[in-house]
């Protein structure tokens, strides 16, 4: 059943139950998160603060983020396929081994992303900052 998760302890609640697909993330605040291997496939996340999280191993497909904090988050060897994003911020998200297939970014923050061993192929990114102020 798709649901509009909207604390930390409902999207905690979900992965023990294996239930993360499709759901909408809302106004969700959930720094250090851990949910390693999550599969949150065809989910919308909107306003959500991950900065932190480790979601190392989840499958990303289909997923669409809205203004969403990731900093310093790890999706590492994570399956991104066909994702959207917009009007975030993934400054030093953690791709490593990643695979990106199909990715679009708009107006993203991306400053000191690490993409070692990250596959990407068919992707997009317009308007994207990855270099921080000053720099």
């Amino acid at each position: 059943m798709v649901e509009v998760v909207e604390s930390k302890e409902q999207l905690q609640h979900l992965a023990r139950d294996g239930a993360l697909r499709g759901n909408t993330y809302r106004d969700v605040q959930a720094a250090g998160l851990r949910v390693p291997a999550g599969d949150f496939q065809g989910a919308t996340f909107e306003r959500c603060t991950l900065g932190g999280a480790d979601l190392g191993g989840a499958d990303f497909s289909r997923v669409t983020l809205t203004r969403v904090d990731l900093r310093r988050a790890q999706l590492t060897d994570a399956l991104v396929v066909r994702a959207t994003c917009a009007d975030s911020d993934l400054t030093e998200l953690g791709l490593a081994g990643a695979t990106l297939d199909g990715v679009e970014w708009q107006r993203v923050q991306a400053a000191n992303l690490d993409l070692s061993r990250a596959r990407l192929t068919g992707c997009r990114f317009m308007a994207l900052r990855v270099a921080r102020r000053g720099s």
